[in-house]
């Protein structure tokens, strides 16, 4: 299912762009921050959702004290202590006393300084699996839910961070899923989807689309990026965006192995058929056993570890990135799938 097109623009709220690891969710976003009307945060946070799991600890909103308890916690996680992000938020910025007052008071500040525009978007991929807490908590939030070919997703996944094919295939199934079930209940005054290909094929149509959707102006900025494949080693904020969205899409043919490819659409199968991707195996969706995913569970783990110690992060700033692995972590644990 794609989003309909003709949506009538709407000033709206903040905007979330959400979809499996290796769908899109960077490269759209990077589009979209060609925006004078938007402005779209550098990194991803991870830390929304588990906020909202843990707002009762903070008590009553309307008590100062909690609400500044809130205020100084949130702008403590990683993603808001890096370098790039000189200006800080205070807490008279905060307009409402409530969790979306909190965290629209940190945006606001990078927005207005960067972009003289209130209105922000954040990227962080797996909140797909959050829009319906986050929806409820943050008042006029769109969500953007781009989705990608799974056996894609399952190689972008194992170039990048390693990750098992199969065990990316099984989350990918149960992520997408989640994402258009719960988008379906936002309903499309709230709710986006495109697929990836779709967007790669036709950018300039679908970006229309989306742009209409979020409620800005469409102009031809939005089909630049600073993507790697096009202008960069990888996703840099002040990168010259040059770029243009192109086609990368089938890789999976040519580079999983057959026995390989008949596991991933064992897994997957009947949603890639859904979704319009031909498949050998349109009616299946085999889950795999507990004892399988908490080994795929653990492999990832040591291999994403193993990742970073190899790039020296964790050498060079142990401090740092021991922190935000530990937000991950938090964050992972308490994703559903």
């Amino acid at each position: 299912m794609h989003q309909r097109m003709g949506v009538e623009p709407d000033s709206g709220g903040p905007v979330f762009v959400v979809g499996m690891n290796g769908s899109g969710t960077t490269m759209l976003s990077d589009c979209l921050d060609n925006s004078t009307e938007l402005y779209v945060f550098p990194f991803e946070t991870v830390t929304i959702p588990l906020f909202i799991k843990k707002l009762h600890r903070f008590g009553p909103l309307d008590d100062a004290e909690n609400l500044k308890r809130l205020f100084l916690a949130f702008k403590k996680t990683s993603a808001f202590r890096r370098p790039i992000l000189k200006e800080s938020s205070r807490f008279e910025d905060v307009r409402e006393p409530t969790f979306f007052g909190v965290i629209d008071a940190v945006y606001r500040t990078l927005a207005t300084t960067h972009k003289d525009t209130c209105r922000w978007l954040e990227k962080s991929p797996m909140n797909v699996q959050f829009m319906g807490e986050i929806a409820e908590h943050v008042p006029g939030a769109k969500f953007v839910h781009i989705y990608r070919d799974g056996r894609d997703v399952a190689l972008s996944n194992a170039r990048r961070f390693h990750h098992d094919l199969e065990s990316t295939m099984y989350r990918w199934v149960q992520v997408v899923r989640i994402g258009r079930r719960d988008g379906a209940k936002l309903g499309p005054d709230r709710y986006f989807e495109l697929s990836y290909e779709a967007l790669t094929e036709d950018p300039e149509h679908w970006m229309r689309g989306v742009s209409a959707f979020i409620g800005i102006p469409y102009s031809d900025a939005l089909l630049r990026s600073a993507m790697p494949w096009m202008s960069g080693p990888k996703r840099n904020p002040v990168a010259e965006k040059v770029g243009g969205i192109s086609r990368n899409s089938g890789k999976w043919r040519s580079e999983i192995p057959a026995a390989k490819l008949v596991a991933l659409e064992r897994l997957g199968g009947r949603l890639l058929s859904d979704l319009g991707y031909q498949t050998d195996f349109p009616l299946s969706e085999q889950p795999p056993g507990d004892w399988k995913r908490a080994f795929w569970e653990a492999k990832d783990y040591f291999l994403r570890a193993r990742v970073a110690v190899l790039r020296g992060h964790l050498l060079a700033r142990p401090g740092r990135t021991l922190y935000r692995w530990v937000e991950r972590v938090r964050y992972r644990w308490n994703q559903k799938i």
